[in-house]
């Protein structure tokens, strides 16, 4: 198993469910876990084999699985910028270390 440099702190969230009158004033995003991440560019072949399964994707994170369940419908926030995950995949087929293919979203406009 190789090692990972898990040195950024990446922040999990999944979209708020939309509850009748007052879904303007929920937030768009609620934080489910944070955890300790590996970001970084996918390179020009991982990029081209990454788009024929996930379209759009310009980065990989790698991180230590511990917080919750990870999928596609959630976003992590690391280093200043927003990731919409596109793909996740078990690594070590144990659900300790997970790869997650994202590529690059918009914050929010609040």
């Amino acid at each position: 198993m190789p090692t990972y440099r898990l040195d950024t702190i990446g922040h999990f969230q999944r979209k708020t469910p939309k509850v009748g009158d007052f879904e303007d004033y929920a937030a768009p995003w609620f934080h489910t876990f944070s955890a300790w991440c590996q970001i970084k560019p996918l390179g020009s072949v991982e990029r081209v084999e990454a788009q024929k399964l996930h379209g759009e994707s310009t980065h990989q994170v790698i991180l230590r699985q511990g917080g919750g369940e990870i999928t596609p419908q959630m976003r992590v926030i690391a280093a200043g910028q927003t990731y919409d995950i596109t793909g996740v995949t078990d690594i070590d087929g144990r659900g300790e270390y997970w790869e997650l293919i994202v590529k690059r979203g918009q914050p929010d406009a609040r």
